[in-house]
């Protein structure tokens, strides 16, 4: 089973389809990076996982839950899915790294030290000491893997 399927997810804003036919599985241990200009749906996309944005059609299977079920509890989902929303969100005072690391190690009381280790897996070490003012990312933080929507700004080096 998926970890989180999309089945024909529809999802509008008024007149505007921000989510059309939208069908994705995505595995336990896949790493995905969603790519595409402002405005295509890359954040909606991810909200709709956490719940913070409902679809209007379709399915959305998060861990055997499915999201567009009016009787699934939506904080059950969000103690093993997490959010670090776009630059303007992340807390300038913190490096890239530790505004990744923050919400699992509060949540999941996850050690600094896993958490670092899986974060410079998925991101690289390179951005452990940049400033939050480098990159503009939404990243979904499971309990057992990561999934990313990281459009870096800067330099990589």
């Amino acid at each position: 089973m998926a970890m989180i399927e999309f089945q024909d997810v529809q999802k509008y804003y008024g007149d505007f389809h921000a989510l059309k036919d939208i069908n994705l599985k995505i595995e336990a241990g896949e790493t995905v990076v969603l790519i595409g200009p402002s405005g295509s749906g890359k954040s909606t996309l991810i909200r709709t996982v956490n719940g913070l944005e409902p679809i209007q059609e379709g399915k959305l299977i998060v861990n055997g839950q499915d999201l567009a079920n009016k009787k699934t509890d939506p904080n059950r989902i969000r103690k093993n899915v997490g959010m670090v929303f776009q630059h303007f969100n992340l807390y300038a005072n913190k490096t890239v790294l530790e505004n990744i690391m923050l919400a699992p190690r509060i949540v999941l009381k996850r050690p600094e030290a896993e958490n670092k280790k899986i974060c410079n897996a998925i991101v690289g070490s390179s951005w452990s000491s940049k400033p939050s003012q480098q990159a503009a990312c939404s990243i979904i933080w499971w309990s057992t893997t990561t999934y990313c929507n990281c459009p870096f700004i800067g330099n990589e080096a």
